[in-house]
């Protein structure tokens, strides 16, 4: 059976060795795309073929099937607007490029942990983590093209998508750099010499940290604005991961749950979430002291858009959840490092969707 099972995933994997596409994307309205942005996306179609986990299949198609969506809403408004060449790049280097990135590498990594297992090169403990990895970046990619999705909705000039394009970058940026990050962390992750043609070339296309520490000095100033200290724990975060000490993880890791905690404090009292409907009839809405759980603020910073709470939480979860056992996966320190990095990143990108909607919302 396992010898069967191989021989289809090294089918399968032939996507990722050897070339760049075989599924076609439509509408046919995208001439617009770059030649690469293009075939990442056909790349991105075609790896469904390699992943046999069927609850995650069925994430990572829907994941495709929202960037079709994307593709096709700004393929319509470049018809529609008459966009011009630096308006089309806009687009495309703040909302195309790191979406269709972030897809292509969690759909490589679904597909190569497959096969590897299937080899026998991996364990099946060691295959269930790196699903679950794949499956927690699914969710934090499917809430920036969720966020993409409505401000496209809602484009009737060309002076809208122009401000979509900048309100959506660095949220955007931060968590596809972040999904990147931790998915090349897994050592399934196949080679750079390996991935295809569109994926390397998109890859280094968006690897700029400059924009990532941009779009963390903005996150900085939406957390100063609450409170310094938010911004303490934030760079303390960092400053602790970098030097490098004793459980220098663990520590770094504390410092970043304490900033979304005394966060949740700040934007969402107690006394306030206590007065919503969501805590006065729903008992999951409070802690074991009966206080307001952090479900709860959740719902009241995003004025209980539930589909969209329960994917956040459920990212934060499992982050959490997957930091908690890295001991388990026999990593090296350098994997590690990156994995957890990666983790930090899109936590931050996370955030800073948080305060955006809740800054909308005041």
């Amino acid at each position: 059976m396992k010898k069967k099972g191989a021989r289809k995933q090294n089918e399968a994997l032939k996507l990722i060795n050897t070339k760049d596409a075989v599924t076609p994307i439509k509408p046919s309205n995208l001439g617009f795309l770059s030649p690469t942005i293009k075939a990442v996306n056909e790349v991105s179609a075609s790896l469904s073929l390699g992943i046999n986990n069927k609850p995650l299949l069925s994430s990572y198609d829907n994941l495709v099937s929202s960037q079709r969506s994307i593709l096709a809403s700004i393929g319509n408004l470049n018809t529609g607007l008459a966009l011009n060449a630096n308006q089309v790049n806009a687009v495309s280097a703040s909302i195309i490029s790191p979406l269709s990135s972030a897809v292509a590498n969690v759909g490589v990594l679904a597909a190569s942990v497959n096969q590897n297992y299937a080899l026998g090169a991996i364990s099946q403990d060691f295959l269930k983590s790196a699903q679950s990895i794949a499956g927690t970046s699914i969710y934090a990619i499917k809430e920036q093209q969720q966020m993409v999705l409505r401000g496209l909705g809602g484009i009737s000039r060309k002076e809208d998508l122009n401000r979509l394009a900048v309100d959506t970058a660095p949220a955007l940026s931060l968590v596809s750099t972040g999904i990147n990050t931790l998915t090349h962390s897994v050592p399934a992750f196949p080679d750079f010499t390996r991935l295809p043609p569109s994926v390397k070339e998109i890859n280094k296309t968006v690897a700029d940290r400059t924009k990532v520490v941009t779009h963390q000095e903005k996150l900085d100033g939406i957390l100063s604005s609450i409170n310094e200290e938010l911004v303490n724990f934030r760079k303390g975060c960092w400053v602790t991961f970098r030097k490098k000490g004793d459980d220098y993880i663990g520590q770094a890791a504390s410092s970043m749950r304490r900033l979304v905690d005394a966060l949740l404090r700040a934007i969402a009292p107690n006394r306030e979430v206590q007065k919503t409907e969501f805590f006065q009839k729903n008992p999951e809405a409070r802690d074991d002291k009966g206080r307001p759980s952090k479900k709860a603020k959740i719902y009241y910073v995003l004025g209980y858009d539930k589909n969209r709470t329960e994917r956040f939480k459920r990212l934060a979860d499992s982050l959490l959840k997957a930091h908690e056992n890295l001991s388990a996966w026999d990593h090296n320190p350098t994997k590690e490092d990156n994995f957890v990095e990666g983790v930090f990143i899109t936590v931050e990108g996370c955030l800073l969707s948080l305060l955006s909607e809740w800054k909308r919302g005041d």
